[in-house]
């Protein structure tokens, strides 16, 4: 054995001898390792047994930032049903409710879904705000109905009760059926179900086969095909030119009933 590794084996053994540093610190901890371990059993005990103070703090309503939004919906759909138990569907690409109190639901590119007595209908808007409590939807235009049995709606700003399938306007609207007649009216109710126009302003209704009337205070109903007005009325036919204080007429039978100082101007040559 060399020199270097005799001196290194002295140091060791002198390291580890009876009474040396190392043999009183494994002494010392033998007591206290067992030791730690009784005290922290005792704390892992007692610990959830001691109420300690809690930590509170107060927010100040007027400096925490608040969300604006509740709920953002992308791809939102509702559903319901109307007055007759029939179902009805509004999509948008996004809905917005700002609050759990307020019913109203905002909606962007609305399309919506509704059955009539003459088959389903749809429409679609820019926008709108859908009432969930009263099922009513205010639109904003330019809304475009259409119908399976081709009869088509344009109309401005509305509000569409979903369940009576009715809605008012103040803007205009102009109803067009599948064999052209058409209904035109500054401001309106109008009967969806019905294809009833109901206006207190300038009605303007035009047939293909040259017939036209204008009038105020009027309700035309293009399946029943019949128009009651009381406003002052003009019109004009292949037979020439009417005027009068108010009409029936049958738009079927091409039937006009005038009152109120009617007159009527024949064309010269269109009786032959």
């Amino acid at each position: 054995m060399s020199e270097l590794a005799r001196k290194e084996r002295i140091v060791r053994r002198n390291w580890a001898a009876p009474g040396s540093l190392h043999d009183l610190l494994i002494k010392l901890l033998k007591i206290l390792l067992p030791l730690l371990i009784v005290l922290l059993g005792v704390y892992m005990v007692l610990a959830p047994l001691n109420k300690g103070k809690e930590i509170s703090f107060l927010l100040d309503k007027n400096k925490v930032e608040v969300a604006k939004e509740r709920m953002r919906v992308v791809g939102a759909r509702y559903q319901g049903q109307d007055a007759k138990g029939r179902p009805f569907s509004l999509s948008a690409e996004r809905g917005l409710q700002t609050s759990s109190r307020d019913p109203m639901v905002s909606i962007e590119v609305i399309k919506a879904q509704l059955v009539l007595d003459q088959g389903p209908m749809s429409f679609d808007a820019p926008r709108a705000r859908y009432n969930i409590d009263t099922q009513k939807v205010a639109v904003g235009g330019p809304i475009r109905f259409v119908g399976a049995d081709g009869y088509r709606l344009i109309v401005g700003d509305a509000v569409i009760d979903l369940r009576s399938q009715t809605m008012v306007t103040n803007q205009p609207s102009l109803l067009i059926a599948p064999d052209g007649r058409r209904v035109a009216t500054r401001s309106g109710f109008i009967d969806l179900n019905k294809r009833r126009v109901t206006s207190g302003e300038t009605v303007v209704f035009t047939a293909p086969n040259g017939y036209r009337l204008q009038t105020g205070n009027a309700a035309v109903d293009l399946d029943d095909q019949r128009m009651v007005s009381s406003g002052a009325v003009n019109g004009q036919m292949p037979l020439g030119r009417f005027s009068a204080g108010n009409l029936m007429a049958d738009l079927d039978e091409r039937r006009v009933m005038l009152g109120g100082r009617a007159r009527l101007h024949i064309v010269q040559g269109a009786l032959r």
